[in-house]
């Protein structure tokens, strides 16, 4: 019935989740314990999504940038990362520029030498990895931009996982559209298109579950809260670290020795596929023809695909065409998360974190929205009512909601396992998720 009284909200993306609500037990503990202002910013991130996107809608404005695979939102998320790149760069300047300053054998500041050999192991791992686009046929200039995107998204992946807790989320911003939008199809041409789009699928495709801000979220989780600058809290801190560090070493290790297991010895072996809607065996093979299909089209109709097949070299510099509906969109995500950011720096009593601007508009984010607040609400409500004292004694209560969550997902997979051995056929779906 609601649908009825907001038929433009009714209209937005993942509004399955405005008008039918989802219970997560594991999102509702996690919004309890991590800060109110970030349980309550990502919670109603998904609201603002569709109460701003409905009256766009509503007054006749298309939500489409003309750039394949990213709408206007997609470009708002992809401005905020930009504009967080910016905030992690200015906050952390003089130690940047140490490590920066470090690599080239110079000392200043007080960047440590595991820093420094981490960035110049960086470089040459950014370097190797330009290099090997370029031999498969991708220019420099472009393998270095996607290089360079996909370690910001996963930049931002960490800091958002590190600094929110967020667990489940995506950043629904495709490395493809960003240069795809940023160039447009003359300047880079078909061969290159193709290209870039099977080594988007393959380094970036769908960034949600990667290793790095994972692990950075553990190095976080293992920071000695009590250290300081110097003594032996300092020395404890790192202790902790380095161990904290060793344990999701191996951790990371033995997962991607299990994985290479289960895919080579179950998936290619036997052919099992993702019960998931098939989007790693349908959907991100055709986007490769799909998007190349489309642009060669488009150009077509427009009359540019001569001037995108017959340029070369510094001659396609000169048919950079950024698309219109992408760069408005990613100026106002820039300058919201910006604000947004000075807001919290400058005021206490500040209500909205940046960081939700980087979500907004997802599904992971649409998917748990509504637990994200149940567990901000519930904190408020202890914290008002009991204090710090009641508040920390809820907590292992919604520990036990996240274990209790867990374990219902390993039950259902060793029904599911019982079922294919009695009857050799694929058990039924359950989502407990």
């Amino acid at each position: 019935p609601l649908k009825e009284i907001a038929p433009n909200a009714s209209r937005t993306q993942w509004s399955f989740a405005t008008f039918t609500p989802r219970v997560r037990f594991s999102a509702i503990a996690i919004a309890f314990m991590v800060p109110a202002v970030v349980s309550f910013s990502m919670g109603i991130s998904h609201y603002l999504f569709v109460l701003v996107t409905g009256a766009l809608l509503a007054a006749g404005v298309s939500m489409e940038s003309g750039v394949p695979h990213a709408d206007r939102m997609a470009w708002v998320r992809g401005g905020a990362c930009l504009g967080l790149l910016l905030i992690i760069l200015y906050q952390g300047r003089r130690y940047y520029l140490s490590v920066a300053v470090g690599t080239i054998g110079m000392r200043w500041g007080g960047a440590s030498g595991a820093s420094i050999w981490a960035a110049r192991l960086m470089g040459v791992c950014v370097a190797g990895a330009v290099w090997l686009l370029g031999t498969a046929g991708l220019p420099w200039l472009v393998a270095l931009a996607l290089i360079g995107l996909v370690l910001l998204m996963q930049l931002v992946m960490a800091r958002v996982i590190a600094e929110t807790g967020m667990y489940f989320f995506q950043m629904s911003i495709s490395v493809l559209a960003c240069i795809f939008g940023a160039v447009g199809f003359e300047a880079l041409g078909p061969t290159t298109v193709v290209l870039l789009v099977i080594a988007v699928q393959m380094l970036g495709g769908n960034a949600r579950e990667a290793a790095g801000p994972f692990f950075i979220n553990a190095l976080k989780l293992g920071d000695s809260p009590d250290g300081d600058e110097g003594g032996e809290a300092k020395r404890g801190t790192d202790r902790s670290t380095g161990r904290m560090t060793m344990a999701s070493g191996v951790a990371l290790v033995g997962g991607m020795v299990i994985m290479a297991v289960v895919t080579l010895g179950l998936q290619f072996e036997h052919g099992l596929v993702s019960m998931g809607g098939g989007h790693a065996t349908r959907g991100a093979p055709r986007t490769v023809f799909d998007t190349v299909s489309r642009a060669v089209s488009e150009a077509t109709a427009q009359g540019t695909l001569p001037s995108a097949v017959q340029s070369e070299g510094a001659e396609r510099l000169l048919n950079i065409k950024p698309a219109a509906g992408a760069i408005l969109p990613a100026v106002i995500g820039l300058v919201l998360v910006l604000g947004l950011a000075f807001g919290r720096l400058r005021f206490p009593w500040w209500p909205l974190h940046p960081l939700m601007l980087v979500v907004m508009g997802t599904w992971t984010v649409a998917w748990v929205s509504f637990s994200l607040l149940l567990g901000w609400a519930a904190k408020v409500a202890v914290m008002r009512l009991g204090g710090a004292t009641a508040y920390h004694r809820a907590v292992p209560l919604m520990i036990g909601l996240i274990s209790g969550e867990v374990t219902a997902g390993l039950l259902w997979a060793i029904v599911g396992w019982i079922y294919y051995q009695v009857t050799g056929l694929t058990p039924p779906r359950v989502r407990y998720f």
